[in-house]
């Protein structure tokens, strides 16, 4: 029988003809990868589908554009022996790179986030794909360089990746202003490898946002939110030079264990913090360099601590630190390693769990040098400070509320000066060594020149506040300047003092008139006279009176008044200094300066009494009459205890 095509059904096969261009079948919106192992390929701008697990092989590369879209199936991953170049050129949606599941549906601020896969329920989860593996172990080369990237809703585990981006053995790469979020386990994990990490943000994913094990390296301005523990976690070994630095709210946390290698230095600059897992310790056979600014410190503590860094560990305040939650800080310097410990401006709290090799916060043991200068240790579980068989300088640093000793001295000749040792367990300096321990406030008491045991009035000792009260003893107390007993000039290189102390050749003084200051290199000393590398450059002379002061007792950063003397403890020498509450002209402790001040002050002029002797160099001269005319009127004056 013979068969006809209507006209209607003619008219609309050719209508269909020409109107599907213009309705694209959904399959064709994207590109889809089903799996496999792949050479060089280009995956340009646009949405890719990738339903099978994919792997690049060594020698090849991946280059993913900006402004593609990336989606994982369920379980997938993305292995790489070769190169993944992923790199974006900014944040706008035709110059990022994202990788992330295909039931995500909006990206970055409820932007579209590419097309939708069939199968997507639009409601994304952490672990809803594998991550990125870049495995250059053995010959591989592993390498990921990704710029401007979004990965997220990875790292689902079981999982090679085991992160959203795992760099493992790669032989190099970076990681650059990129976000890693919503990761079931870490946003980024990297080991025993280099790549650069610097510029990233790490948020809400489910273990640590950055982790390094193994092999470590240097990283700095990264940040992060709301991951389950909120820090760069680091677990290893530091063999080359590196720095670590972190924001204030996103600290590095010593997961366990942490070795410097000998002949490496890790650089700890202002404003880190480092928090210590339960039984951590910080081993340090080359150098710790950790010299911090008095405005900006560098932080050493426990993990369960909030104060410094957040609620790291996210429990909220279901735990709290204690002494001993970790180990402390070993610097072993035995036979030829260095050993160096470097602390300025630093603040240790909450170690000396024992048993473990530093058996304090700090533990100086045959190290080649170091110092523990502006620094607090407290909340030990044993020993603040814990030297043996070396000398590192300890200056104007406070030891306080640790459960054994404040510096225990095992073995060598430590100079310390300008320090506090208050509230700790058993006596304030203890050990068979010999301290050479002068300026100092001690509790019990120990001999040394101009050492005091009286109660340095901390404003919350209890709570780790240890400034001082306006009427401490502690305040002016520190190491003295000297005076002049000669009338000092432009050109001369012998100044003659009336006693030379803590002054060696080699250190640097000032010499001041109480308003101008100059520095100059000491070359040689006796008992009363001190010469000079370079002769006084200023043009005014320096007559008797005048005064000389070493590095030491340097009090020019302590507000006005500051007495010419550099007050004990950690903010000696800072603007944190208390001395400008206090005031000195309060002859009666009657909380004003008045008319009976004046009385006092006046028939006390010209003379030494040291009531009278507001800035504590021996004479009631015009210096004092300055600080006594500020102050007069004043009806705030603290009364001391």
């Amino acid at each position: 029988m013979k068969h006809t095509m209507s006209v209607k059904y003619f008219n609309f096969l050719v209508l269909f003809t020409l109107v599907l261009p213009v309705f694209p079948s959904a399959a064709l919106a994207y590109t889809e990868h089903p799996g496999g192992t792949i050479n060089s390929e280009t995956w340009g701008p646009g949405t890719h589908y990738v339903s099978g697990a994919v792997t690049v092989n060594d020698n090849q590369v991946l280059t993913i554009m900006p402004g593609a879209v990336v989606k994982f199936a369920p379980n997938t991953q993305l292995t790489v022996y070769g190169t993944l170049s992923a790199q974006g050129t900014g944040w706008e949606e035709d110059n990022r790179i994202v990788f992330t599941s295909m039931d995500d549906d909006s990206c970055m601020d409820d932007e579209t986030c590419g097309e939708i896969i069939p199968g997507s329920d639009s409601d994304p989860l952490k672990g809803n794909w594998r991550g990125i593996y870049l495995n250059g172990y053995g010959v591989d080369d592993g390498i990921g360089e990704f710029d401007y990237c979004l990965i997220r809703y990875g790292g689902n585990s079981p999982g090679s990746a085991d992160a959203n981006v795992r760099f493992y053995y790669s032989d190099s790469g970076h990681f650059t202003n990129s976000i890693s979020e919503f990761s079931a386990t870490d946003g980024v994990r990297i080991s025993n490898c280099s790549p650069t990490v610097t510029g990233n943000v790490f948020t809400g994913n489910e273990e640590y946002g950055l982790r390094l094990l193994g092999s470590l390296i240097s990283f700095s301005g990264n940040t992060g939110s709301g991951n389950g523990t909120n820090g760069i976690g680091v677990s290893g070994t530091v063999s080359a030079d590196q720095t670590w630095s972190c924001a204030s709210t996103f600290p590095i946390v010593l997961v366990s264990s942490v070795t410097v290698n000998d002949g490496n230095t890790l650089t700890l600059p202002a404003g880190t913090i480092i928090k210590a897992d339960s039984d951590v310790q910080l081993t340090v056979y080359g150098t710790l360099d950790a010299n911090a600014t008095a405005e900006d410190w560098v932080v050493f503590t426990s993990l369960k601590d909030d104060e410094y860094g957040g609620d790291t560990n996210g429990d909220g305040s279901t735990t709290s630190p204690a002494p001993g939650d970790w180990r402390g800080i070993y610097l072993n310097g035995y036979g030829a390693d260095d050993g160096i410990g470097e602390f300025d401006y630093c603040l240790i709290r909450y170690g000396g769990n024992s048993p473990g090799s530093a058996d304090a916060n700090v533990r100086f043991y045959y190290s080649d040098s170091g110092h523990f200068t502006n620094s607090i240790s407290e909340f030990s579980a044993t020993d603040g400070v814990w030297i043996s068989n070396c000398s590192p300088a300890i200056t104007n640093s406070t030891v306080s509320n640790n459960t054994q000793h404040g510096l225990n001295v095992s073995s060598g000749s430590p100079i310390v000066t300008n320090c506090i040792f208050w509230g700790d367990t058993f006596a304030e300096i203890s050990g068979t060594g010999s301290p050479i321990v002068t300026y100092c406030d001690i509790q019990g008491g120990y001999q040394g020149v101009a050492n005091i045991d009286e109660d340095p009035l901390f404003v919350d000792a209890e709570n780790g506040d240890y400034y001082l009260h306006a009427c401490s003893p502690c305040i002016d107390a520190g190491d003295p300047v000297e005076s002049l007993t000669e009338d000092y000039t432009s050109g001369d290189f012998v100044i003659a003092v009336d006693l030379v102390t803590n002054i060696s050749a080699g250190d640097w003084i000032w010499i001041t008139n109480g308003v101008n200051y100059e520095n100059d290199e000491v070359v040689n000393i006796t008992e009363t006279t001190i010469g000079i590398a370079n002769g006084f450059a200023n043009s005014y002379a320096v007559a008797d009176g005048a005064y000389v002061y070493t590095a030491t007792s340097d009090f020019s950063n302590e507000p006005d008044p500051n007495g010419l003397r550099i007050n004990m403890g950690a903010y000696g020498d800072t603007t944190m200094a208390t001395t400008t509450t206090v005031c000195k002209g309060d002859s009666d402790s009657d909380s004003d300066v008045d008319g009976s001040d004046l009385a006092v002050f006046a028939e006390a002029f010209g003379s030494s009494d040291e009531v009278a002797d507001l800035d504590g160099d021996g004479f009631v001269d015009e210096s004092d009459l300055a600080t006594f005319a500020a102050e007069f009127g004043r009806t705030d004056c603290p009364i001391c205890p």
